[in-house]
């Protein structure tokens, strides 16, 4: 039976987790939350009540105490800044204690460690398209273009890609750079075009998307097998404009046209972004089409959050 351990079992970490149980496997979350131990129960989930920066304080390694060798990592910690600590150690100081909790080393292993004693775990390390900054003039990014992030989520998790690189060798690992999250109980703004509040972005700058269904699926199968890259951006590949976007919004709402304020908006915001995220190399790798190729059918399943 497949073990998997989640990092994060949140928006995204949940329903993976949910997914493998359901396919049979043996699921473990990290999770801060005492008190959501019962829900991961409920949901056939192995809770482990443990904070990643703070040292692993158990009798055994954590890779003894889930019961031996894992087949998958999955890494879906937020970036959200710290207190405390810089963005540039805000993944790595929890990746550094985490490798320590799982291996029993007082020092991370290095690339080929976890092959030459022959772990086969899958780390998979949710990133951000954050990393490549704000773009401009709608320019297309893909796994190749450079990075530069400007905002300390997206640092964190440039940080985090570079620990991932360091320490995890090429087959055993994945990083996967999601665009924007969307999909049930997460429509970004949408209260405030019902409520007719001015939108601080332009309407001509570009939104990237990726469904959360989506993001889940591809989670798993990329997961489950050798992939041609280590790296993916997870993206549908259909950026609209953020007029176009907001203007489906009110449309399938039934609200009034939305507002745009852009001078409002603050300086290296997520809605200063001008940039589109290519799918190419995940459309290649999945030979699929997306359950949620554009916005339109992805706000269509959200119809009744929007009413």
């Amino acid at each position: 039976m497949p073990k998997r351990l989640i990092v994060g079992c949140g928006y995204v970490g949940f329903p993976a987790a949910k997914r493998w149980v359901e396919q049979g496997d043996e699921v473990f979350a990290i999770t801060r939350r005492p008190e959501f131990c019962l829900e991961l129960e409920r949901a056939g989930v192995r809770p482990i009540v443990w904070d990643w920066y703070a040292a692993w304080d158990q009798n055994q390694r954590l890779l003894d105490f889930v019961g031996g060798q894992l087949s998958t990592i999955l890494i879906s910690v937020s970036h959200a800044q710290v207190p405390n600590r810089p963005p540039e150690r805000t993944h790595v100081d929890g990746l550094n204690q985490l490798a320590v909790a799982l291996y029993g080393n007082s020092n991370p292993p290095h690339a080929g460690t976890f092959s030459s004693l022959g772990d086969s775990t899958k780390w998979v390390y949710l990133s951000t398209t954050g990393v490549f900054g704000n773009g401009s003039d709608g320019d297309w990014q893909d796994e190749d273009s450079i990075v530069s992030p400007l905002r300390p989520g997206s640092i964190a998790a440039k940080e985090g890609e570079g620990w991932i690189r360091e320490h995890i060798d090429l087959k055993n690992r994945l990083i996967l750079r999601p665009s924007g999250i969307y999909g049930p109980l997460r429509v970004p703004n949408w209260r405030a075009i019902r409520d007719g509040v001015p939108l601080a972005t332009h309407p001509d700058s570009f939104v990237n998307l990726i469904h959360l269904a989506d993001l889940v699926d591809v989670i798993l199968e990329l997961s489950s097998k050798q992939t041609t890259y280590d790296l993916y951006c997870v993206s549908d590949g259909n950026p609209p404009s953020r007029q176009e976007y907001y203007q489906h919004i009110a449309k399938l709402g039934g609200y009034r046209e939305p507002i745009f304020a852009p001078e409002s908006s603050t300086a290296n915001s997520r809605s200063d972004s001008n940039k589109r995220i290519s799918s190419q190399r995940l459309l290649q790798e999945l030979q699929r089409p997306l359950v949620f190729p554009t916005y339109r059918e992805g706000l269509e399943s959200l119809l009744s959050e929007l009413t």
